[in-house]
């Protein structure tokens, strides 16, 4: 009766329904195995609550990160064995919303405000235009050429996910990742770009270790590619310096030269500075917290580079069968 009544109310014009209320779900058995592969990758399933009480629990969170493209991937794979069209993007949108599942930012450092930022970057600038015109000019712009003015940063890589990129979750649950995977460095990526003639240097590798690269793992990269082992995987001084000559004895043309970086510690000292300024290198550091406006690697190349990466990365961990079952080995 009071259901009834209810229903006979007047709720006034404002209240609508929504497109697509009570229709019926597409796609039922995929629906139930998609979350079922959700829940295994994000939740510790007890067995022993299962055999005794025949129900699950989901307090612990476990390692696995799902992104919204592996949940697509997993949905396809689904289909296949299920043998039906895969659904599109849409229907795994409405999948999360039916399982109250929602795409989380992760928490990430605040940079430098913009307003804050604009006397820096404008300072950083005057300094080249008048380091542009300490030597004879070449060009409209002075001193230096496109293929002598120089970017360099470096990147972390993690090979279990990206820390910037948006996981699933369910709503309203504190988006925990088991043993902090994205805080554990895997190597870190050194690259330098020039204005043109970006062939001169290739790409830097740091790994985790001592020694020097054995002849089977050189095989596996790529033409151009140096590798240098450090003890946390992280650039040093000695690894910088090393970087330095390589990269000294490859763009030497006896023209001046401008080095562009940010302000890390670990990049050059004031003495390594004076040095490159008598070989016509023109060194200029970035201001602190404004890499994310003006340095070119940053707003630009890594993440492009760090999108495809993971994307392998995610896809590799999937065939193995999880992160857990992942050995690193460079044979």
């Amino acid at each position: 009766m009071e259901l009834e009544t209810l229903s006979k109310l007047k709720h006034g014009k404002k209240r609508k329904r929504l497109s697509g209320g009570s229709e019926k779900i597409k796609f039922v058995g995929l629906d139930h195995r998609l979350l079922l592969w959700f829940r295994e990758k994000r939740t510790f399933i007890d067995p022993i609550a299962v055999a005794t009480t025949g129900t699950t629990t989901t307090a612990i969170i476990r390692r696995e990160k799902v992104t919204f493209r592996q949940l697509e991937r997993q949905g396809k794979l689904l289909s296949m064995e299920l043998k039906h069209a895969c659904p599109s993007t849409t229907w795994f949108g409405r999948f999360m919303r039916r399982h109250r599942l929602s795409l989380q930012k992760p928490k990430r450092n605040q940079k430098v405000s913009l307003s804050d930022a604009y006397p820096l970057i404008n300072n950083f600038y005057d300094y080249i235009r008048r380091a542009s015109q300490w030597a004879s000019s070449r060009e409209p712009t002075g001193a230096f050429l496109a293929r002598d003015v120089c970017n360099m940063d470096e990147s972390p890589l993690s090979l279990f996910g990206d820390q910037s990129r948006l996981s699933i979750n369910d709503v309203n649950t504190f988006n925990d990742i088991e043993g902090c995977i994205s805080n554990k460095r895997f190597a870190t990526v050194i690259l330098t770009i020039f204005g043109s003639d970006n062939t001169r240097v290739g790409p830097v590798l740091l790994f985790k270790g001592k020694g020097q690269v054995s002849s089977i793992e050189k095989m596996q990269y790529a033409n151009g590619v140096k590798v240098y082992f450090t003890p946390k995987a992280v650039n040093n001084r000695i690894t910088m310096d090393k970087y330095m000559e390589s990269w000294m004895s490859k763009i030497n043309d006896k023209n001046p030269k401008l080095f562009i970086f940010n302000s890390s510690n670990t990049h050059l000292d004031h003495q390594s500075i004076r040095l490159l300024r008598k070989k016509q290198l023109v060194v200029v550091v970035i201001p602190k917290g404004c890499t994310v406006y003006i340095q070119a690697l940053d707003a630009y190349v890594f993440s492009i580079f760090k999108k495809h990466y993971y994307d392998c990365s995610e896809e590799y961990i999937e065939k193995v069968g999880g992160c857990l079952k992942v050995k690193l080995t460079a044979s």
